[in-house]
C-alpha cells in the first residue's frame, strides 16, 4: 500500500541493501522505510540493520541543520 499523509514527514532518498528507498521519518521520530515508488517496504527494512536506518536518519538531520544555520 502506498504511505498516505507524507506532509509531516521527512522523506529521506537512498539506498538499502543495494535498492533504491525511501525513509519516511516522522516528528514523532517513527519511520516507515518505502520502495522508490512510495509503497511500504517492510520487506526491505528486514533487510538491513535497523541501526543502519538510524544512522541515515540522523546524518540526514544533522546535513538538514548545517543548511538551516548557513542560509542555503
Amino acid at each position: 500500500m502506498k504511505v498516505q499523509n507524507l506532509n509531516h514527514a521527512t522523506v529521506i532518498e537512498c539506498r538499502l541493501a543495494g535498492m533504491p528507498a525511501q525513509i519516511a521519518v516522522w516528528r514523532s521520530g517513527e519511520y516507515t522505510v518505502m520502495d522508490r515508488r512510495g509503497y511500504e517496504a517492510g520487506w526491505l527494512a528486514k533487510k538491513v540493520d535497523s541501526n543502519f536506518i538510524h544512522e541515515l536518519i540522523q546524518i540526514d538531520a544533522e546535513d538538514r541543520l548545517d543548511r538551516h544555520r548557513t542560509g542555503e
